[in-house]
């Protein structure tokens, strides 16, 4: 069974609670998300680092169908712009990566069974399995991660990670089209690859591993895609075919559903349930309602307003699982507009406004039952958060007070963007105390696809609330979300917030290897993300998912669940 975290809560609902049934009574609640065990960066110095095995099943496949409920529609199949968790279940599903992490947060092999770092940090050789196959049959070699990384470095196939393996030895000359070949990646025989680097990088190894860390790519299959048609092409869109990973995509009936059949060839065990059908149910009543019904076997997202209701159900087990996710205040930093309300919105005293407008202790403990908590700093390791970051309190007088001091007009209306499945009860009281103090903001709901175009490509918002994975090393979220032109479709920096001085302490905090010297570079970039706000951290919550009584999971943290080895009984 997954472990079961007991989490802190709360059962009063106070005043807000009356507040919140007058101003959203036809607003749906929805899931929040939390931090997963942090994964150390790789040490250069460490050598022939073995890979951990996980328990692995016996014999085939013996459950029939599991019903796995979802909050999103998925925006594509895409292994090189995976964005939302549906594409990250995906890929972890029906693919395979070089290293990922075990069920404690560490690095561990996944393709590849050992790996070895040389004394400076710059080269790493991976031993990869042997008798690994494709879905279809193929074998899987080292030409398909030197094609993997080849096309992941090619700017037109548009991947979300290209800027963070530009580390690679001559990646910026093959993106150039200056060089046929990416000089810093060889393949040495079948099993074996070599990855030289033109600096030393603390997070390499993290990078492939990350939930949106790139699953590989079939040489076989894709080579016959030319990059600029890869994003719209059938394997892309549609059907993500031949994986290595435990089950095989089958087919996607669009947004309702996609089915995937177990591959009893799979290299750490066959699974143990035949199909997954992964059904797309973005309300949230809706989807608790099916699971209750016998409809669904597991419904991943309960609101934390639902916890308790569901925890109390006969034939339902609820889980509370951390995830790396933040839930933070996302507030447009594009310097190219220049309108009045939006010039206005770019200065630090509207960005302490929003801070000082929230009652975040109210609402964690009242409104979202105390299953969260508060967070100031934007990275989720201590050691990369300064100790003198300012913890903005609750004060309605010093948010007017600051509003006035730069000329804010009550009557502008401040775009609030918000997915439209994780719209909960929570943000309508937030939006009563923005209110009053004088910040007039106007929620508007979109689905995930939406999102992602009016968030990463146009920047069409000006304030949305979302948990972004601030992921195993402080790195994943400062290269996502501070540095100067990482835009889409090459990155995350979906506010297109700019500070040369945190670009230069990102670029440091890649290249310094130990722990102790990168601490410095971090703290002071929080000190300064603390002061500018372009992300406005509010608190971290849980994941929480629930399931009939006769499915067993193995579900540690967020990086890690094993499907292969969920049963489903009758």
């Amino acid at each position: 069974m997954m472990r079961l975290i007991l989490w802190p809560r709360t059962r009063g609902m106070l005043a807000l609670a009356l507040l919140l049934s007058m101003i959203l009574a036809a607003c749906t609640p929805t899931t929040p998300t939390e931090p997963a065990a942090p994964a150390p960066a790789a040490e250069p110095a460490e050598a022939a680092t073995e890979a951990s095995e996980p328990a692995t099943a016996e014999g085939d496949a013996s459950g029939g169908l599991l019903r796995f409920g979802y909050s999103q529609r998925p925006n594509n199949f895409n292994p090189l712009d995976v964005v939302q968790g549906i594409e990250g279940f995906t890929q972890k599903w029906t693919n395979a990566k070089l290293v990922t992490f075990d069920r404690e947060g560490q690095l561990m092999g996944d393709l590849a069974e050992s790996w070895e770092v040389s004394e400076d940090g710059t080269v790493f050789t991976f031993k990869l399995r042997e008798g690994v196959t494709w879905h279809d049959g193929e074998p899987f070699t080292a030409e398909d991660v030197v094609f993997t990384f080849e096309r992941i470095l090619t700017p037109a196939m548009g991947a979300r990670l290209h800027n963070n393996f530009k580390v690679i030895a001559g990646a910026e000359e093959f993106a150039a089209g200056t060089a046929t070949t990416v000089s810093g990646i060889e393949a040495l025989g079948d099993y074996e690859v070599k990855f030289t680097l033109r600096e030393p990088s603390a997070i390499f190894l993290v990078d492939m591993a990350i939930t949106n860390g790139h699953t590989m790519l079939p040489k076989h299959v894709v080579e016959s895609i030319s990059p600029e048609a890869f994003a719209t092409s059938e394997y892309a869109t549609r059907r993500p075919y031949p994986g290595l990973g435990p089950y095989v995509f089958d087919h996607y009936e669009t947004d309702q559903y996609f089915e995937l059949v177990a591959n009893p060839d799979y290299f750490r065990g066959a699974p143990q349930i035949e199909r997954i059908r992964i059904l797309v149910i973005p309300d949230n009543n809706t989807r608790l309602v099916a699971l209750e019904n016998g409809e669904i076997d597991i419904a991943q997202g309960v609101p934390t307003t639902e916890y308790n209701r569901m925890s109390s159900l006969e034939g339902i087990v609820t889980y509370l699982q951390p995830s790396p996710s933040p839930t933070s205040l996302f507030v447009d930093s594009d310097q190219s507009k220049d309108d009045p309300k939006k010039s206005a919105m770019r200065t630090p005293e509207f960005r302490q406004a929003l801070y000082h407008a929230l009652d975040l202790d109210a609402l964690i403990n009242d409104v979202l039952e105390g299953l969260p908590k508060r967070q100031t700093c934007p990275f989720l390791q201590e050691w990369a958060c300064s100790p003198d970051l300012v913890e903005y309190d609750y004060d309605v007088e010093a948010a007017r007070e600051l509003l006035a001091s730069i000329n804010w007009d009550n009557s502008w209306e401040v775009d609030w963007m918000v997915l439209a499945p994780q719209v909960q009860p929570v943000h309508a009281v937030m939006q009563q105390m923005f209110a009053e103090a004088g910040i007039n903001m106007v929620p508007r709901t979109v689905d995930g696809p939406t999102f992602v175009e009016n968030f990463y490509q146009n920047g069409t918002f000006d304030v949305t609330m979302v948990p972004y994975g601030a992921g195993a090393d402080p790195n994943v979220a400062a290269n996502n979300f501070f540095v100067c032109g990482q835009l889409y479709p090459n990155g995350f920096n979906g506010t297109r917030y700019c500070n040369d001085r945190v670009t230069e302490l990102v670029q440091a905090g890649k290249s310094t290897v130990t722990q102790a010297d990168r601490e410095p570079i971090y703290q002071e970039l929080t000190e300064i993300i603390n002061q500018e706000l372009p992300v406005l951290p509010l608190w971290v919550d849980p994941l929480i998912t629930a399931a009939a009584d006769n499915v067993t999971l193995t579900y540690d943290q967020y990086n890690w669940d094993d499907v292969q080895l969920w049963t489903i009984g009758e």
